[in-house]
């Protein structure tokens, strides 16, 4: 029987992205193509691991240590927003627990304290088995935070409307009967002074500045894009989507002018681009979290909610060195 190890990746960030891009459950936020846009920020931080079957690769994770209140804590993912371990296809019983025990080793062998692994949602498998978060509870980890993600599914591109609830569809028609217009592949000197003032509202900056975003956008052009929505001419609302495997695109960012926000333009971008990602062959639309600390915000649920959305979990798991 083959033994399973953990150990620093010490090879090539290509053959990294080949792996995570072949993998079952690879996704941007797993791949150096996106990591690399930290610059320097991580440098001291990053200790992304291989896991081995014998001398084989079988999967790898990306990691972060980090200094927290004394306490030495590793996180996958770091600097996105979910990570934990990829595989080329869903784990075994034997194969899972075989993994957990590994990574356990190695996080005690590193001198870890804790840690925290933020899986992605079930959309993003190709072949979803949920055998390997069984191996986590088995091996210490606890189930920390269970937040929902809204997610849409998209079926024929005929139908995608239908889905939607009648606020939404109503919503859209405002917004055409206005005149507003939807710009695909916008530019980010369009988006930026959007997002902005959306997050001036909430007091706090987005994730990302924009030196950030340009470097994402051209660097990954055809997985991180904007979509911006018109009135008279002027954006009044965008979009930022991030593409997350072949088969799920997802929104990182819903922005819009407060003072135009009753000219329902985002609903019409949000609808539009559904029905859009339905033809390009997505299979799932991922709007984020609807809740924080697992306590649900109503007033998200029930926009994305009016696209069809469903919750699927996005879970934290957390193992302590006792």
């Amino acid at each position: 029987m083959s033994k399973y190890f953990v150990d620093y990746y010490d090879s090539s960030l290509e053959k990294w992205d080949r792996f995570v891009n072949r993998a079952n459950n690879g996704t941007l936020f797993h791949s150096y193509a996106f990591l690399k846009y930290h610059g320097e920020r991580f440098l001291k931080n990053e200790k992304s691991v291989a896991i081995y079957k014998g001398e084989q690769l079988f999967g790898v994770m990306p990691l972060g240590f980090f200094e927290e209140n004394g306490k030495s804590i590793g996180k996958s993912p770091y600097g996105a927003s979910y990570g934990g371990p990829v595989f080329l296809g869903p784990l075994s019983y034997s194969e899972a627990s075989a993994v957990c025990q590994a990574i356990i080793a190695f996080a005690q062998r590193v001198g870890l304290d804790e840690l925290r692994i933020v899986l992605p949602v079930a959309s993003v498998h190709r072949e979803y088995s949920e055998t390997f978060c069984l191996a986590l509870h088995e091996n210490a980890f606890e189930l920390q935070i269970r937040d929902i993600s809204s997610l849409v599914p998209l079926n024929k591109p005929e139908e995608i409307v239908a889905g939607f609830k009648s606020r939404a569809r109503n919503s859209m028609k405002k917004a055409r009967g206005l005149g507003v217009e939807v710009l695909s592949r916008a530019s980010l000197d369009e988006f930026w002074p959007l997002l902005m003032s959306t997050y001036e509202k909430h007091g706090t900056p987005p994730t990302h500045t924009y030196d950030e975003l340009a470097y994402l956008t051209t660097k990954l052009s055809e997985k991180i894009y904007f979509d911006v929505a018109r009135l008279d001419g002027v954006p009044v609302a965008g979009i930022c989507y991030f593409v997350l495997t072949p088969e799920v695109n997802s929104s990182f960012y819903l922005a819009q002018d407060s003072q135009h926000q009753s000219s329902q333009a985002l609903s019409l971008l949000v609808g539009e681009g559904l029905e859009r990602c339905a033809v390009e062959g997505f299979k799932w639309f991922d709007f984020g979290t609807s809740s924080t600390g697992m306590v649900g915000r109503a007033p998200i649920f029930k926009f994305k909610e009016s696209f069809g959305a469903v919750g699927l979990f996005r879970e934290t798991y957390v193992w302590k060195n006792k």
